[in-house]
């Protein structure tokens, strides 16, 4: 078995990162697909907030509401957390985080999206973010969570697993 790409300080595992076919559900590969995240990229620098009630750094991105595809529920939660707004057709389409959960055990999916941008937009903080800043990948905060790091990084990096075509 190999080991996790990263593991949070409650034990959640990140497994893999790999592409595959974009759900338009909240199921992927026979897996609850329940959430979303967004990977918003200026020059080297990726876009995260610090979550209210966590207190780490975090990628945008959240639940996938009831009858909504994992894309539209990116563009809402980048939205809603950072006040970014990107039309769903920005989004890049780049594959699956499978997470080893706890409490209850189960394996679950998030549907990953980037955007690259030209200039940084204007992002905010609310309710749900408090903060947001442009974090640089090789100097990341010690409060970052290192799953949405791994994320981070095998979206943007080159030669990352799941980067294709750039």
């Amino acid at each position: 078995m190999e080991p996790p790409l990263a593991v949070d300080r409650n034990g959640q595992r990140l497994i893999e990162l790999r592409p595959a076919d974009e759900p338009t559900t909240a199921e992927a590969d026979g897996l609850p697909c329940p959430l979303s995240l967004v990977v918003l990229t200026h020059q080297s620098r990726v876009l995260f907030g610090v979550n209210r009630w966590r207190m780490q750094w975090e990628l945008p991105g959240g639940m996938i509401d009831a009858g909504e595809t994992p894309r539209a529920a990116a563009t809402r939660e980048l939205q809603e957390e950072t006040g970014v707004l990107v039309n769903e057709d920005d989004l890049r389409w780049v594959g699956l985080a499978v997470f080893d959960l706890l409490d209850p055990a189960r394996r679950e999916l998030a549907a990953v999206y980037d955007v690259v941008v030209l200039a940084p937009p204007l992002a905010h903080p609310t309710e749900e973010l408090i903060r947001v800043g442009w974090i640089d990948l090789g100097d990341a905060p010690s409060d970052a969570s290192p799953l949405d790091l791994a994320i981070a990084r095998g979206t943007t990096e080159p030669g990352a697993s799941l980067v294709s075509g750039r």
